[in-house]
């Protein structure tokens, strides 16, 4: 008689939600802001290509609130956390939840505050379906395996590209560097836990995963990372120690630690050696004018940050310290403050930020108890996950973590799973079926609707300028009449039909006029402005333009408008003065140190030569002239480079620098040289001499 093969029954929120923390750090990191065109499937968009972010938390979300609406559906007694947690994390959500009300970015706030509700779900679901044996060693190992495919599409990413440019810093499909670092961060440290929880094969395989989790770490050349690395291994030894683990069982967990260095320190040496130029991993030693650049950078974000906490006490809405970031004068509009709680204390107000610190406080006093009296491999994976977390947390002082959505799974997957890991800090719940159905609607089912509404709209508008991209008028237009009454209440579809579907100059500006009334950032207000100057009332035009230094009073576009507006008004004097304004920015902090040392923005150079048409003093003119050409030569030095770099490979533009601009601004410099050799004429000396030879060879067309 045959035997018929067995397989472990698994409830379906379990499998839904191993799903969900398998694809987190592969698709989860990307931020939405402003719509982009898709350069690839529909597929790879939404599995983590960067066109589509609110298409890649949507298919997450998928899994996550199906499997919480399972939970709640199937189950009548569901495993809960604490109550203090609960108070603390529904504190948390409430408090955020009120910022879309109260802010002039409402659409936006409110669609970046379902990630967070959706985070507090995900804890829910973690405790409800995880259990505290081998179910908690899959969820951590599933959860390792999608950090480990993304460490190593860094490596082969690194290994593509090292011989043509050592210095370079792996990215992984994830926005930045910076913010993958995070991804190994929760990845090395909850492996090595895992590691130390099993035997024999199962020890070396989560090892060896760990181990390609901080060669990754080290690829990105995240300096904080390394540091939030540190701080989280000893957190984890520490807690193995206190909880008399014995110490041949840690001693070998640095092994992976060593392996991970090794490894990328291999891939560095190699790279040095293969390339003509270049020191590899070079930014972790880098101690010059660009590390200061960047450490001046951030301090200037922390700075506004909370400049806007300070200014906005219950927070400007979440997802909108981009729309503040540029307000107080120290930088440029920017999406993230590169602080995590910061982020939090601006866009969510101080209380926000509290209640966030008490649920962090709650969470660790849990997890620090009763370790004593555990058995061993609970201990290893508690300790893995509260390294893991203490990393985090420390990593979070220099970037936005939680601003990433699939960190953000990430983190509060972990630390539910931590939870249940602790001696007390969940238990068992017997719920009506009145109140589980009314949370299935409330946390799960509205939630993914209004994800999956969100979703359509940027969708609707990536097709849209995917059809612009690819020169298809006839879809261009299309797309764009779709979008006349908002998609789903989105401002910027009204934007967008404003700028491409519209007829006259005045359906244009009507429209226009709409979107900026709810998305008031300087492109949109430039963009009114425009309208309102097309359909010739310059009035309006002003007024408009205006209204960008409410928020950017150093927008050097918006400053570079009002001076063609003021002169097409024939108001030449004002003109001057806004001229001279412009030039005046070059003081500011914000112009000074900048996100991108390489991006030189030449607005005060023009503003100069607008002035040199005017300046009748013949010395004065000549040193207008001289300063807005050696300006220009810097951008021809520096910037066109990086310009003919991302041109070559295939790239539309270098920080929004195309180009067609990048030509403009050259022949701009050769036109102005003339006027300069004129002035100077036979009085010209050797030093001259060479200064307009250099010049003349700068500004050569490298295209």
């Amino acid at each position: 008689m045959s035997k018929t093969a067995t397989f472990p029954k698994v409830k379906l929120e379990y499998a839904l939600l191993l799903v969900a923390l398998f694809l987190a750090p592969i698709i989860g990191g990307h931020v939405a802001t402003d719509a982009l065109p898709m350069t690839g499937t529909l597929m790879q968009e939404l599995m983590g290509g960067g066109a589509l972010p609110l298409g890649s938390r949507m298919v997450l979300c998928l899994f996550l609130l199906v499997g919480l609406a399972a939970l709640g559906a199937r189950n009548r007694v569901i495993q809960l956390p604490n109550i203090r947690i609960m108070a603390a994390l529904a504190a948390l959500v409430l408090l955020l939840g009120i910022t879309p009300l109260l802010s002039a970015f409402r659409y936006v706030a409110f669609r970046e505050w379902l990630s967070w509700l959706v985070y507090g779900a995900t804890l829910f679901l973690v405790v409800g379906s995880v259990g505290r044996g081998k179910t908690a060693k899959t969820a951590l190992a599933v959860l390792g395996a999608g950090c480990t495919i993304v460490a190593l599409r860094g490596i082969v990413e690194y290994a593509g590209v090292m011989a043509e440019e050592p210095t370079y810093r792996i990215f992984a499909g994830w926005n930045n560097p910076n913010a993958l670092a995070g991804v190994f961060l929760l990845g090395s440290l909850s492996l090595i836990g895992l590691g130390a929880s099993e035997k024999a094969a199962g020890r070396g395989v989560a090892w060896a995963a760990a181990a390609l989790n901080i060669a990754g770490l080290m690829l990105t050349q995240s300096k904080g990372g390394y540091l939030a690395f540190g701080i989280g291994l000893v957190a984890l030894i520490a807690m193995a120690a206190l909880s008399r683990v014995p110490l041949r069982t840690w001693g070998a967990s640095l092994l992976p630690v060593l392996v991970g260095v090794i490894l990328a320190l291999g891939l560095g040496a190699a790279a040095s050696q293969a390339s003509k130029g270049g020191q590899a991993l070079a930014r972790i030693t880098e101690a010059g004018s660009m590390a200061e650049q960047s450490v001046g950078f951030r301090q200037n974000l922390w700075k506004s940050a909370l400049s806007i906490a300070q200014e906005y006490p219950v927070g400007t809405g979440v997802g909108t310290f981009r729309f503040y970031s540029a307000k107080p004068g120290l930088t440029d509009q920017t999406v993230f403050a590169h602080q995590t709680y910061l982020q939090l204390a601006s866009e969510g107000g101080w209380l926000a930020m509290l209640a966030f610190f008490a649920l962090a406080g709650i969470w660790a006093t849990f997890m620090a108890r009763g370790g004593k009296n555990q058995p061993p491999d609970r201990v290893a994976l508690k300790a893995g996950i509260f390294g893991a977390a203490m990393a985090f947390g420390a990593h979070g002082f220099i970037e936005s973590n939680l601003s990433f959505f699939g960190l953000g799974i990430m983190f509060f997957a972990l630390a539910g799973i931590g939870l249940q890991m602790a001696s007390d800090a969940t238990s068992p719940e017997a719920l009506p079926q009145g109140v589980r159905s009314i949370s299935v609607l409330v946390f799960a089912l509205l939630p993914l609707l209004g994800i999956t509404t969100t979703a359509a709209a940027e969708m609707s508008k990536s097709n849209l300028l995917t059809s612009i991209a690819a020169r298809d008028p006839e879809a261009s237009i299309s797309a764009a009449k779709a979008m006349e009454n908002g998609l789903f209440g989105d401002p910027e579809s009204i934007y967008l039909y404003g700028l491409y579907a519209t007829g006259t100059p005045n359906e244009r500006l009507i429209a226009m006029e709409r979107a900026a009334a709810q998305y008031p950032i300087p492109r949109v207000l430039r963009g009114t402005a425009m309208a309102a100057r097309d359909a010739g009332d310059l009035a309006k035009a002003l007024s408009y333009t205006e209204m960008v230094f409410r928020y950017e009073p150093n927008n050097l576009r918006a400053w570079e408008l009002k001076r063609e507006l003021q002169v097409s008004n024939g108001d030449m004097d004002a003109a001057r003065e806004t001229a001279q304004k412009t030039i005046d920015i070059e003081k500011s902090i914000a112009y000074q140190v900048r996100a991108i040392p390489e991006m030189i923005p030449t607005t005060t150079f023009e503003a100069r030569l607008f002035l040199a048409e005017f300046e009748e003093d013949q010395a004065r003119k000549t040193k207008l002239i001289e300063e807005a050409l050696e300006g220009l030569k810097r951008y021809a030095e520096i910037t066109v480079p990086q310009i003919k770099r991302m041109t070559d490979a295939g790239l539309p533009d270098y920080a929004g620098e195309s180009k067609e601009d990048a030509q403009r601004k050259l022949e701009l410099g050769r036109k102005w040289l003339g006027e300069l050799e004129k002035l100077y004429g036979r009085s010209a000396g050797a030093s001259s001499g060479e200064m307009l030879t250099s010049m003349r060879d700068a500004f050569v067309d490298p295209f």
